[in-house]
């Protein structure tokens, strides 16, 4: 089964997205093959933009979908046999830059 790691930071600090980016680089020679399927880090926040259905047309607007002072930036998106499996791979992820990690089943 496919699962989503979602990647939680509280900050927009852009040196600390660097270095999540960074350890998203180095992660990917650590996982056994076929485990890791995609990942990507996300740039901050400010950068989003939101698209809206207004009166039946579809609106753009700057920014995110919600202000949180957790912030998406980044996933991971493996291949495991179960949410134990998956889990167990996520603890790997975390480190001193990562507040949180939502994992989610892909259908």
């Amino acid at each position: 089964m496919k699962y989503l790691l979602l990647i939680y930071t509280d900050s927009q600090d852009n040196t600390r997205q660097a270095e999540i980016a960074q350890q998203q680089t180095l992660r990917q020679s650590d996982s056994p093959i076929g485990v890791l399927l995609s990942h990507a880090t996300l740039l901050p926040t400010s950068a989003a933009s939101t698209l809206k259905m207004q009166a039946g047309k579809a609106k753009i607007s700057p920014g995110p979908v919600t202000n949180t002072p957790e912030q998406l930036c980044g996933f991971y998106l493996i291949n495991c046999s179960d949410l134990d499996e998956a889990a167990a791979w996520a603890t790997q992820v975390l480190g001193p830059h990562i507040d949180a990690i939502e994992i989610r089943p892909v259908f």
